[in-house]
């Protein structure tokens, strides 16, 4: 399989939620085996009825496990050339 939107999306969901895969598994009846080999990319196909309870105990619809993750929005920083700053000493001497 790869990694898909879909192995993305699980494993993204998963980690957000602070769960290992033998929790995933527990929860959603989905072996620990088949969460592993799905997110090692390894799995060539996964029963739907299966996406459909790893979503529904993700949190998250099986349609919404084909959308890639959106990338985290970082925090800009600007950046100074050297010596032009504030604390710089060109500009504590004017």
């Amino acid at each position: 399989m790869g990694m898909t939107p879909i192995v993305l999306q699980i494993q993204h969901f998963r980690v957000r939620k602070g769960w290992s895969q033998s929790e995933l598994a527990r929860r959603s009846g989905v072996s620990q085996a088949t969460i592993s080999r799905l997110e090692a990319g390894k799995l060539n196909a996964l029963d739907f009825r299966k996406l459909e309870r790893l979503a529904e105990v993700l949190g998250t619809t099986a349609g919404a496990l084909f959308h890639a993750p959106k990338a985290r929005q970082t925090e800009r920083r600007s950046v100074n050339r050297a010596g032009s700053g504030r604390g710089s000493r060109k500009a504590r001497r004017q």
